[in-house]
């Protein structure tokens, strides 16, 4: 159970990684800054087949989706071919069925050096658009097969959307056929030299790459006897760099590895089953033959089994030590801690786990088992270690699912909700037979479950489970389908809008699942569905999720049409540049009127930020972005479509937008909108100044603070410390 251990998966998962430097994408498996973040963070997992843990609805759709923000691209076709092998100074792509999905007639054009500025031949460069979304798949929780497709998906992803090319005997290098509206990162590659990566390079721009020289890491991997340690891996990273770490895993009879790495101080982290490493070891790796050897002490190997109250074996059951590995593990290392991760495991089939690269220490383990959980304390030591668990198996349900042909039909996804709104933490087993899905781990209670498959409407229906073992027969309708088209009896703006279906009787708050919601294409064109015939509410949101317009429609099976015509008020279109006058992608914009109404939405990559039905009158118009701020507009919205223009710049002050009751900035008169300029007597001149100077002076008896309003400078003297407001940064 160790992970560890080469397995199955892991076998697989190499496979897939050499079939993709193969694919000449060298450079771009590592998912980009924040798509490694977002791996280090929570994972995007793929969805899980049962719920999985407890939080608001899992359904296909997401549960407040976000209508402002560009959709993601449909996920490729695993399996296609290779791409073609680059030529000197030509730009190749894949072909014409994987070819990239950004198209243009812009260029990027560059040079490739080496490290003492020369020209180099042959050097292959990649290039792909920075704004892709590739995160790396999480598989940890997969089966070999579905770890195996998401990874084959990914990995066709890069291929299709990577160009390749090679430096000429000038070093110059072009890619054609570019989008130009848009960045790419750049990365070069060859053996012999070395390699370098460049971030959001513009499509038009003229670069240079310089080859940043290989430097190899020779080292030799020991137990505390000296013997050597044939299952080892590797990690490099920078001191508080971590999330730059190369990782490689090793077998060698002798122990011996070579590892490619920058040069320089460097962290090292090793593993191997039965060994573990009290701290990382800071190296200096100079590119010298030097061989450098690295001692794992003997670990503490846990081991033993889950079982129901029965003594029947509970497979999949989870163990773990104090929480998720992943929030575990940064949380030591933000605290400068350091401590063996290999602590979590997942029961076989006979309920047995085993972790075996543990430090000898006292630990906390939990064994959990859909929403069963027991917590222990154990004192391990070098050497083999038991630990036994019994949990409550709960409720087990056998769901039977069948169309109305009697066929038998595979359930997708099987959600359980309690009362509250919450959804529950169950185990899915392997169907035994198909069109069965059993479900175990489950308190006894009431529930509404909501079941989806392919093709089919996804039903919910109330169930009360028992402990022990229950089946459940479902009979899954014939399905109704919605199109149709929305237009603007005002003239505004109909972009994001979306749509959803919700069930005659049902709480609108449930309302969000497959085939319920959609969002509005530009065109005023939707589609929702597959969903069961039946008299539904057609309810059309707005980007705030406020409810625009409701009708209902009774829909019969097969294809269902309603158009309707909406009063969408007014809107607004604000063109969004930064300083050197290029659209600011993802900045915000918001709308307040004195009322305390506010209508809001996100720029999109071309730095337009479409506001719709908004209530005419005047407004406060407002817009940030990383960084960048823009001074306050006043703007009087009509009925139909409206247009601005802001240029953000630099903030230079730091604006209020709520003030706590009763707190200190509530009692001497601060307001929302007030432009903070000076606290202290220091200058302010964004909103993280504010946090710094109030807890620079925390504890003060009276500092000053002073704040424009309308124009007009004013002073307050108030306590150092908290102030109670909210803020961002802002221009005068």
């Amino acid at each position: 159970m160790s992970a560890n251990r080469f397995s199955g998966l892991n076998l697989v998962l190499l496979a897939v990684t050499i079939c993709a430097l193969l694919f000449g994408v060298y450079g771009f498996i590592r998912p980009s800054d924040s798509a490694a973040t977002a791996a280090r963070g929570n994972g995007k997992a793929a969805a899980p087949e049962s719920a999985s843990r407890e939080g608001t609805s899992p359904d296909a759709e997401p549960t407040r989706p976000d209508p402002v923000f560009p959709t993601r691209d449909e996920p490729p076709v695993p399996g296609r071919d290779a791409a073609p092998k680059p030529v000197a100074g030509v730009t190749t792509t894949p072909p014409e069925a994987v070819v990239p999905t950004d198209k243009g007639d812009a260029q990027l054009t560059g040079l490739v050096l080496n490290h003492e500025g020369k020209a180099v031949q042959g050097v292959v460069v990649t290039a792909r658009r920075s704004n892709l979304n590739a995160d790396v798949p999480d598989v940890g929780s997969l089966q070999p097969a579905e770890a195996r497709d998401a990874l084959n998906r990914y990995f066709a992803l890069l291929q299709r959307e990577t160009r390749s090319t090679s430096s000429d005997s000038e070093g110059r290098f072009r890619f054609t056929g570019l989008d130009p509206r848009l960045a790419y990162d750049l990365s070069a590659q060859l053996d012999a030299v070395g390699r370098a990566e460049l971030r959001r390079a513009a499509a038009g721009d003229n670069v240079r790459l310089i080859l940043k020289p290989h430097t190899l890491l020779i080292g030799r991997v020991t137990g505390p006897d000296g013997a050597a340690i044939s299952e080892f891996s590797v990690r490099l990273y920078r001191r508080n760099a971590e999330w730059e770490a190369r990782e490689r895993s090793f077998s060698a009879a002798d122990g011996r590895f070579t590892m490619e790495c920058d040069g320089g101080a460097l962290m090292a982290v090793l593993s191997a089953p039965g060994f573990y490493q009290p701290q990382p070891t800071e190296i200096s790796v100079e590119g010298s033959a030097v061989e450098q050897v690295f001692t794992l002490e003997q670990a503490a190997i846990l081991s033993g089994t889950v079982r129901d109250a029965s003594g029947n074996p509970l497979a999949n059951a989870r163990i773990s030590s104090g929480g998720d590995a992943r929030s575990r593990s940064m949380d030591r290392r933000s605290a400068g801690n350091w401590e063996d991760e290999s602590s979590s495991a997942r029961t076989d089939s006979l309920g047995r786990y085993r972790l075996d690269s543990l430090a000898p220490r006292e630990y906390t383990f939990s064994a959990r088992y859909g929403e069963s959980s027991d917590t222990r304390t154990i004192t391990v030591s070098a050497g083999e270690n038991t630990l036994d668990f019994t949990l409550d198996a709960g409720a087990t349900l056998t769901l039977k699912l069948r169309n109305t042909r009697g066929q038998p039909v595979e359930a997708e996804q099987v959600y359980f909700w309690r009362k509250d709104g919450r959804w529950l933490q169950a185990e899915r087993h392997l169907a035994r037979e198909p069109g069965t899905a059993t479900f175990s781990g489950i308190k006894p209670g009431d529930y509404t479950m909501s079941v989806s498959a392919s093709g089919y409407p996804s039903l919910r229906r109330e169930v009360k489970l028992t402990s022990g073992e229950q089946t459940l027969e479902l009979e899954l309708p014939e399905s109704a389908m919605l199109g149709g088209r929305i237009t603007s009896s005002s003239g505004g703006s109909i972009a994001g809008l979306s749509l959803r279906l919700v069930k005659e009787g049902e709480d609108e708050n449930m309302a969000w699942g497959s085939g319920r919601w959609t969002q509005v294409k530009s065109d005023g064109s939707f589609r929702l569905g597959p969903v069961e015939p039946g008299l539904w509410t057609i309810d059309l949101l707005g980007q705030d999720w406020r409810k625009v317009s409701s009708e209902k429609r009774s829909l019969v099976i097969g294809e269902n049409s309603f158009d309707f015509t909406v009063n969408t008020g007014g809107s607004l279109t604000v063109r969004i540049t930064d300083e050197t006058g290029k659209p600011a992608q993802w900045a915000y914009a918001m709308l307040e009127s004195a009322q305390g109404k506010r209508f809001g939405a996100n720029a999109n990559a071309q730095g337009l930020a479409e506001i719709t039905f908004i209530d005419p009158g005047d407004y406060i118009l407002r817009v940030t972005a990383s960084r960048l701020a823009a001074p306050a507009v006043s703007v009087n919205i009509r009925a139909g479509v409206n247009e601005a223009a802001v240029s953000l710049k630099t903030p230079n002050c730091a604006r209020i937008t709520t003030v706590t009751p009763n707190s200190q900035a509530a009692r001497i008169g601060l307001a929302p909108g007030d432009l903070i300029i000076e606290y202290a007597g220091e200058k302010v001149n964004n909103w993280e100044d504010v946090g710094r100077l109030r807890r620079k002076y925390e504890g003060s008896a009276e500092v000053a603070i002073t704040i424009e309003r309308n124009g007009q400078l004013q002073s307050f003297n108030l306590k150092g410390g908290q102030i109670g407001i909210d803020g961002e940064s802002a221009v005068r």
